[in-house]
């Protein structure tokens, strides 16, 4: 995986709570950073760069890739240089 570095605190705990995932999920020309394949939700981890174009155009068109294929797209916003905390997924 091109960012597992990112993951690590994550994925022990995605692990342990039986659910389907998979990091860096491909959809059509996107790759998404987790999947919750059996639930059919995908999690976008963005960071500040997301504020500002062309993330936002990239990230608008994701979006309509995700919904047409019958994803519902979750965005959380994280900082650039840390891994992700598993509090980034409480409540999804």
């Amino acid at each position: 995986m091109r960012e597992d570095w990112k993951y690590v605190l994550l994925r022990p705990v995605l692990e342990a709570s039986g659910r389907e995932f998979e990091f860096e999920f491909g959809l059509g020309e996107y790759v998404f950073d987790l999947a919750f394949t059996a639930e059919r939700i995908l999690v976008e981890f963005d960071g500040p760069e997301h504020a500002y174009m062309p993330a936002k155009l990239t990230d608008m068109a994701k979006e309509r890739a995700a919904s047409q294929a019958g994803y519902r797209l979750i965005r959380k916003t994280i900082r650039k240089t840390t891994c992700i905390s598993p509090d980034t997924i409480l409540g999804i």
